[in-house]
């Protein structure tokens, strides 16, 4: 059962029934939870298997709007960037250490790889950086991972849990005592040792004729997993219209763009896959 209070004056506001008992007296416990973005609860119920009655380990999310509960396959930790855009949490892929999802669509757009060098066992803790850039992360050893550049940036550590002050001054680390650390000079030596190397060509192959009056397609392949972004650019670099902008998984992709509503001139046709990058110029003629 949930109970809401007002933490000013300590009325009770609300109660919500989650779980009714199994029929030997056992319940699942509430045993995690978060505020989230647009009034909502994510919480995680528990209850080792007893007897005849089942075990439950389940997270679940409490719209706090429509007083409806909804399972869902986020898993604790779960970490909320400041600007309320995306939301970090723990995978049951083991390959993973976290996934990040937006939170306006619920979609997928990007994750943390577990590293193979490193002993991999659940995820114990997740903060974002005031400008969501860095996701600092417990496996239990820890790392900072750089959500721009795609990989860990700084050294690990241990602790049992961790977080990023709102200000960005500090990294807090819990174990037998919390230490702080300055995070601002942390970062100045990631930023200094993390210099972005040029991008590689994306191998891709525009199909139709070029000159088009219609429309173009291009065809390209991804070996892994990737966030890619194809887009049309004017001859000063400004985007005409974005075709795509998501996580793209292995394989291979033909993608057909409508050119009907596009001025006569010359253009830049660009896909973006990670570190990735293809260029090449189309031309429209009515």
């Amino acid at each position: 059962r949930f109970e809401l209070y007002n933490i000013e004056t300590g009325e009770l506001i609300r109660s919500k029934k989650v779980f009714n008992p199994f029929y030997d007296g056992t319940i699942p416990l509430i045993s995690k939870m978060a505020y989230l973005p647009d009034n909502r609860i994510i919480f995680h119920a528990f209850k080792h298997e007893y007897k005849t009655s089942p075990g439950v380990s389940v997270t679940m999310i409490w719209d706090l709007e429509k007083d409806t509960i909804i399972e869902t396959w986020w898993r604790f930790p779960v970490a909320i960037s400041y600007d309320n855009r995306y939301l970090a949490c723990a995978s049951e892929d083991t390959g993973r250490v976290a996934t990040i999802v937006d939170m306006t669509t619920g979609q997928e757009v990007n994750y943390l790889p577990a590293d193979k060098s490193l002993s991999y066992r659940e995820t114990r803790g997740l903060s974002f950086s005031p400008d969501g850039r860095y996701l600092g992360c417990l496996v239990p050893c820890g790392q900072i991972w750089d959500i721009q550049l795609e990989k860990s940036v700084y050294l690990p550590w241990c602790a049992r849990c961790l977080a990023l002050s709102p200000n960005g001054k500090y990294l807090a680390l819990g174990g037998s005592f919390v230490y702080l650390y300055d995070f601002e000079r942390i970062k100045s030596k990631i930023e200094v040792a993390s210099v972005p190397n040029p991008p590689l060509p994306l191998q891709a192959t525009i199909i139709y004729p070029n000159p088009t009056h219609d429309v173009v397609q291009i065809k390209f392949a991804l070996e892994k997993a990737e966030l890619t972004t194809i887009k049309i650019v004017d001859l000063a670099g400004k985007e005409v219209r974005r075709i795509e902008d998501k996580l793209l998984s292995e394989g291979e992709y033909l993608y057909t763009i409508d050119l009907s509503n596009i001025a006569s001139g010359t253009y830049y046709l660009q896909v973006e896959a990670g570190n990735k990058f293809f260029n090449e110029q189309i031309i429209v003629i009515r």
